[in-house]
């Protein structure tokens, strides 16, 4: 006996005219359910592998009986709208973690998930920004010229190395990087040495942008702690698919920090970060088809994760090329950016 037959029996008797109807009509609801009810299966299968951490919930179960639920409705009323079930919370940055593992093992090596901060290695004012890679795949540090005249300085307790001699060196150089003032549960402080790097096509000072060294698909990890304002995919050079995380620390409400040359992104609009503890995102492999300027002084091409702090002119705005993105505060569940 079906399911939708079992729970029919349990009801008052149907006025003739009514169990006529039913009848009638069971033929076309049992396989309109079992199709509904495969649909579902088949959705709670998907979001159970993206989220292996939810296993414990039954989606299935939850599906099944709204399905239930609405057959029913349906034939106790004939007609009358059933009923919607509830949507599945989106799986937050940590719950994503095993399938961007799967398609970059490498994810694995370097450590996905910390149990400690990623050290710090530059500041703005008293916001110190962590390393957005583990220190251990850190290949170079650089600093350069921004592209926009919104980009706010930043300071680096880390020396500048003798651009000469690392021009000599070229790609056969290796930067060691060491992690001090180090206490459990704490962020240490970046040790090493830092380039110097300056574009003929850019003005402004040489402390703008970070670009951080790192192998394609290492893991990268938010910068500050605070709240997402806005992801979203662009064309670099208006050629190269790339995306953009953008990042509100908190308590500065005009400061946007900003991630680009980087793909799988794991968070989205309204999402809380860690600093050096939330992962967001991989490293983009850009070196095959893009010239990077880091790659001159490094063996594997350059490949980094660029990081940059915007001023913001109005607090929840971000301009970029022309358009305008109301992000409001980037409060949790909120729906998304809209654009100008």
């Amino acid at each position: 006996m079906s399911a939708g037959r079992r729970m029919e029996d349990q009801r008052e008797p149907a006025p003739h005219g009514v169990a006529q109807a039913v009848r009638e009509l069971r033929p076309e609801l049992d396989a309109a359910s079992e199709r509904e009810l495969e649909a579902r299966r088949e959705n709670s299968r998907a979001r159970r592998r993206r989220r292996r951490k939810a296993t414990s919930q039954a989606p299935m179960g939850f599906a099944l009986l709204a399905a239930l639920t609405a057959l029913t409705l349906v034939v106790a009323g004939h007609g009358r709208p059933t009923a919607q079930p509830q949507s599945a919370p989106q799986p937050q940055p940590e719950a994503r973690l095993d399938e961007t593992a799967k398609a970059h093992p490498s994810t694995a090596d370097t450590g996905y998930r910390r149990s400690e901060p990623t050290p710090f290695f530059a500041s703005y004012r008293s916001l110190r920004l962590h390393l957005p890679v583990p220190e251990g795949s850190l290949t170079a540090l650089a600093f350069h010229q921004a592209s926009n005249d919104k980009a706010l300085s930043m300071e680096t307790h880390l020396p500048f190395a003798d651009m000469t001699r690392a021009a000599k060196e070229g790609r056969n150089a290796v930067y060691e990087y060491t992690v001090t003032d180090v206490s459990p549960g704490a962020a240490g402080m970046l040790g090493g040495q830092v380039l110097r790097l300056w574009r003929s096509n850019r003005s402004g000072p040489t402390d703008r942008c970070a670009d951080v060294g790192a192998e394609p698909g290492t893991p990268v990890y938010a910068p500050v702690t605070g709240t997402v304002m806005l992801v979203r995919p662009y064309d670099l050079y208006k050629k190269h698919p790339d995306h953009e995380i953008h990042i509100r620390p908190d308590g500065w409400e005009d400061v946007d920090c900003v991630l680009i040359h980087v793909e799988d992104v794991l968070v989205g609009p309204g999402d809380r970060v860690v600093g050096g503890l939330t992962p967001v995102a991989i490293v983009r492999r850009l070196s095959d088809r893009v010239e990077h300027q880091l790659g001159s002084y490094v063996r594997n091409g350059g490949d980094h994760v660029h990081v940059q702090l915007n001023r913001l002119d109005v607090p929840g705005r971000i301009e970029i090329e022309g358009r305008t993105y109301d992000v409001g505060m980037g409060s949790p569940g909120s729906a998304g950016p809209t654009t100008r």
